[in-house]
């Protein structure tokens, strides 16, 4: 029954998947997926790039004939069939949680291996506990380039994989230039809406009401009552999305909590949310990566990192996998209404500069980096590419754009 399954799944996959019939050609990255190709591609328009497409919505018919001669109908075989044939020097991925890249170092040692952290890492059903899980079984991977927020995830990276760590801070975060302040007395916030009825982390459930609505609860009791004693708006920043729906079902949640008071900032494309945290006086997030990435910027931003005590979750915590106490001049891990109500005071008081050094003083730099224009990344992508595992520097394809349009089309 088990491999009646399989091959129903193998007929399935290939009946639906978009079929490309021409053979790879030698490139200079292969992309492991292709989200974030089109932050990425101007940084790679110097080489040649082809894509790996892992999710079965392309299939490469001579890679996959490959697959079935050797007998390795899997993901790691197509994988590995697909570098065989292409012999990239940088397999490269955005999804730093893409368990895939991990092993490749190990199966093809004149490859070198990167991945690009685009989120804010937890433990719990995310990338430490799969790398925790691995690790107590003897596996020790390599890869070559950790591309990480800050040093102190990197550091958390090193502990289970081996390799260069590389702060680079937010590839999104960097491309967009910091707006001035334009709107005075606003308090922005940022959305963590999930259109989810529940939440499964570190072997429980959490119901939407738990895990979402008990600390947004909070949050718009303190928020309700400053703007109506301090002359204040909120403006509540969406989560990009294409679907109407869903951005439709949002604006209720969050209409239900603060009534007509708040407005609502489009999101129309990755840079817009930056732009909206720029122009607002203040921020206040729970945990999320653009909030993150908005102190990064020197936005005054208030976290309210509470949802870790609340559910007893110790990688919820404000800066994890650091170690900063519960209470901070711009933090606080307590579900308390007043902790928060100092903070927001505290941000509307502070000047800039002294702002600034504050922040510096708290060695944030440690937690995300900002790295206007990602010089940084642009070293990083020369340094990787210099030459592959054999001295080799002279690219093995043709340019960026014409190897997309070949086998990604």
């Amino acid at each position: 029954m088990q491999i009646l399954n399989k091959l129903w799944s193998f007929a399935r996959l290939f009946l639906l998947a978009k079929k490309v019939w021409r053979r790879p050609t030698p490139v200079d990255i292969v992309m492991i997926d292709p989200t974030g190709l089109d932050v990425l591609e101007p940084y790679l328009r110097a080489w040649s790039i082809d894509v790996i497409h892992i999710e079965g919505d392309q299939l490469s018919i001579p890679v996959l004939w490959q697959c079935v001669v050797k007998r390795k109908l899997n993901v790691a075989g197509y994988i590995d069939q697909f570098i065989q044939i292409t012999q990239p020097r940088l397999v490269l991925t955005f999804l730093d949680n893409n368990h895939y890249l991990y092993p490749i170092s190990s199966r093809h040692s004149r490859t070198n291996t990167m991945f690009i952290q685009n989120g804010y890492r937890g433990y719990y059903s995310d990338v430490f506990e799969y790398l925790a899980n691995r690790s107590r079984s003897g596996d020790v991977w390599t890869i070559d380039y950790m591309a990480t927020f800050g040093p102190n995830v990197g550091r958390e990276f090193a502990r289970h994989l081996s390799g260069r760590v590389v702060p680079i801070g937010s590839l999104k975060n960097n491309m967009v230039a910091r707006t001035p302040i334009t709107d005075k007395n606003v308090i922005a916030v940022i959305s963590q809406y999930r259109n989810t009825d529940s939440i499964e982390l570190n072997g429980r459930c959490f119901t939407f009401d738990e895990y979402f609505l008990a600390i947004d609860k909070i949050i718009f009791s303190v928020l309700m009552d400053y703007v109506e004693n301090h002359g204040k708006e909120i403006v509540i920043v969406q989560r990009y999305s294409n679907d109407t729906e869903k951005l439709n079902k949002e604006r209720e949640y969050f209409s239900m909590l603060a009534g007509d008071r708040c407005r609502f900032s489009v999101p129309e494309w990755h840079d817009s949310s930056y732009i909206a945290l720029d122009k607002a006086e203040i921020t206040v997030v729970v945990d999320s990566t653009l909030g993150y990435e908005s102190l990064a910027r020197g936005n005054k931003t208030a976290f309210f990192s509470a949802r870790g005590t609340m559910l007893d979750l110790d990688d919820r915590t404000f800066g994890w996998p650091a170690v900063l106490g519960d209470d901070g001049p711009f933090w606080t891990n307590r579900p308390d209404p007043e902790a928060l109500r100092r903070i927001i005071d505290h941000l509307f008081e502070i000047d800039d500069r002294t702002w600034s050094d504050e922040v510096r003083s708290h060695a944030y730099d440690d937690i995300m980096i900002y790295d206007p224009g990602n010089t940084k990344l642009r070293a990083l992508f020369d340094d990787a590419l210099a030459a592959d595992g054999s001295g080799n520097t002279e690219p093995p394809g043709g340019n960026a754009s014409e190897a997309l349009a070949t086998h990604t089309g």
